[in-house]
Parts: C-alpha cells; structure tokens; sequence
C-alpha cells in the first residue's frame, strides 16, 4: 500500500471513528479535514495527481472522476497541457463539473494496466457509482474539451438519479 492511500485510508477511518475528536460534517460544517475534501467542501478547483485521493474526493461529492493520462514526452500531450487543460475555461470545471487527475503513464504502470491504456493522451471517465463511462483518445481543442466536460457532467447527474 502506498504512503498516499494509506494516508487516504487513516483520515476515512479517523473521519468516521465516533469519538469527542470527530470533526462536524454538519451543513455548516466547511472546509477540508487533514486536507482531504468532505461532503460539504468543494472539490479541488485543480488538476489533481494522486488517484486514491482523487476517487475518494469524487465520490464524496458525488462527481465523475476524469483519469487523463499523459506523458512529458508526448508532443500531443504537452499540446493539451498547454492549450487545453490549464486554461480557466476548463479549471473553472474542475471541482464543479468533474474531479480531475492527471495520471503521469511513465510512473503509474498498475493504473495505465488496469485501465489498458496504450494511447496518450486517454481519458477515462469514472461516475459517482463507480461505473465507467466514455473513454477519449488524442488532443482534443479547447472548444471541444469543454464541451466534452459538459456532457460528462451531465451524464454523471443522469446516473446518479438512476441510482
């Protein structure tokens, strides 16, 4: 297990052991606790890096996780990177519409193997019940990127009324 999810896992466990030091998770309640988003804070309004804390936070605010996967040296990559992914159209997204994280392929070969990527850049859409949704291939423009945001978003609500 690595450092981050067991990290992960301590604040779940701390969060959800009854005792007089347990934070209030009430309506009023705002903010992260040790870092890590509850029910009633936002959602990082930034791309994140670390899985588990990125599916942890995902679920708890009932949004789709979007796995991108890149490289440092995917020309197509460093495209999105610069043209795409850090413009505030689509950080203005990230914590609202989606949890974003970006997924260097270089140093997570359990997840590139688990999700079978073999193209970069790929995205993967998980929704709030844990089912895949879409998966996207290639550089995308930002007109389109955001539109896609959009429709994950609103897939994600329709499967969370199914549910």
């Amino acid at each position: 297990m690595s450092v981050v999810s067991l990290t992960t896992l301590l604040t779940i466990c701390f969060l959800s052991t009854p005792d007089s030091r347990q934070v209030d998770l009430s309506a009023g309640a705002r903010g992260p606790v040790n870092g890590v988003a509850t029910s009633s804070s936002p959602a990082p309004r930034h791309w994140m890096t670390s899985y588990e804390e990125a599916r942890v936070i995902a679920v708890r605010n009932k949004l789709p996780l979007l796995l991108h996967f890149d490289a440092p040296w995917c020309g197509a990559c460093r495209r999105m990177e610069t043209e795409v992914l850090n413009r505030s159209e689509v950080t203005a997204m990230l914590g609202t519409a989606v949890v974003g994280v970006r997924v260097n392929a270089d140093h997570n070969k359990d997840l590139i193997a688990e999700f079978g990527i073999s193209t970069l850049p790929t995205e993967v859409v998980v929704f709030a019940d844990g089912t895949r949704g879409s998966r996207y291939t290639g550089a995308q423009d930002l007109t389109a990127y955001v539109a896609r945001l959009n429709s994950i978003s609103g897939q994600n609500q329709q499967t969370i009324a199914e549910s």
